[in-house]
């Protein structure tokens, strides 16, 4: 039955049929395109991120003796800076009437 549809069709709905043909060739042909680049987009996006952290790693390899050896002063100072705080506040008068609330 389909074959014979097909037989009996006139010059126009042939021609109408043969660009919806080549219409729906062209747009699977995008298609493909479309989804090769998501599939390329993916995998770099993929190989980006993976990059990034073994950058972060490797600084923070890199920097670790010296972020240690930060921590270990920063620990030293932090009591004597405390201290400080507090021994400054007994020796200075009360100024806070000076700044508006």
């Amino acid at each position: 039955m389909g074959c014979a549809i097909l037989l009996t069709m006139y010059g126009e709905d042939r021609e109408l049929l043969a660009k919806t043909l080549a219409l729906a060739e062209e747009n699977n042909k995008m298609l493909h395109q479309m989804r090769r680049g998501a599939r390329w987009h993916n995998l770099f996006s993929v190989l980006r991120w993976i990059v990034i952290i073994i950058i972060a790693a490797g600084s923070y390899y890199y920097l670790q003796p010296y972020l240690d050896s930060a921590r270990r002063i920063y620990s030293a100072i932090a009591p004597v800076a405390s201290s400080t705080a507090s021994s400054l506040q007994l020796f200075l008068p009360d100024l806070s009437h000076l700044w508006p609330r």
